[in-house]
């Protein structure tokens, strides 16, 4: 079972943040995102994986639901070759489901997750 935690070195953490530019929307919401990055062992296994596009799962309230266009927006104007990759393209379905493509991405699979929830202010604690 070792062979499925990555050992520290490889583990990359980060924090970055967004201007909101709906001053309109409410200021308790919050955002989380992450983003694992899978190396596979050859082409061969991340052809069977489909490692050239990403689903995005986006979450509300810890419910599977649509993602936003704004949310999308966001992750296709994000810096992505600075993390190493290329962002060939990406669309968004009348259902609010989001794919990512990538430009030679090799051995590697992405999996993005979004979870935007309400926080607990301070005047409520």
């Amino acid at each position: 079972m070792a062979g499925w935690f990555c050992t520290q070195d490889r583990l990359k953490v980060g924090t970055g943040s967004a201007k909101n530019s709906d001053r309109r929307r409410d200021k308790g919401l919050l955002v989380e995102i992450a983003i694992m990055v899978a190396h596979t062992a050859s082409d061969l296994s991340c052809w069977m994986v489909n490692c050239s596009s990403t689903q995005v799962l986006h979450f509300q309230d810890f419910v599977p639901c649509p993602i936003s266009q704004s949310s999308f927006n966001v992750l296709m104007s994000m810096d992505w070759q600075s993390f190493g990759f290329k962002l060939k393209g990406g669309f968004m379905d009348d259902e609010g489901n989001a794919v990512l493509e990538w430009d030679n991405l090799t051995f590697a699979r992405v999996d993005i997750a979004i979870h935007t929830y309400h926080g607990i202010r301070m005047a409520e604690i």
